[in-house]
């Protein structure tokens, strides 16, 4: 028995419609990484911090996330999108939009991001 090209193909479209669809993946989800921080301050309701950079950060690859436990405000910050350049890694400063009182009302807030030294160069 010879199936045509035609069969086959036909057969394939039948077994792809029977599989099920694909799930959506967030950007957030798809990487999410807790970023190591220097340099952190509030000023004028926004988060101001640096980060290491190679060379393709960029604002908007940055969320913050809070939660309160044990009556404390916890602040995350992560990268939700890696810096694939390759130049060497430089500091960045990085402004994200964040109203204490908004989010942490009248509680203490704790960043839970380590931090980053950078070295002086030596030479």
């Amino acid at each position: 028995m010879k199936l045509s090209t035609h069969s086959i193909f036909f057969f394939l479209m039948l077994l792809t419609a029977c599989l099920p669809p694909m799930q959506h993946v967030k950007k957030t989800d798809a990487f999410k990484k807790m970023e190591p921080l220097q340099q952190i301050k509030i000023k004028d309701k926004q988060l101001v911090f640096n980060v290491l950079s190679t060379g393709c950060t960029r604002t908007d690859d940055f969320i913050i996330e809070s939660q309160i436990v044990d009556q404390q405000c916890q602040l995350t910050i992560y990268r939700i999108k890696p810096d694939r350049c390759k130049r060497a890694a430089m500091p960045m400063t990085i402004s994200l939009d964040w109203d204490k009182q908004k989010h942490c009302k009248k509680i203490d807030a704790l960043l839970i991001n380590p931090s980053i030294t950078i070295e002086p160069e030596t030479f």
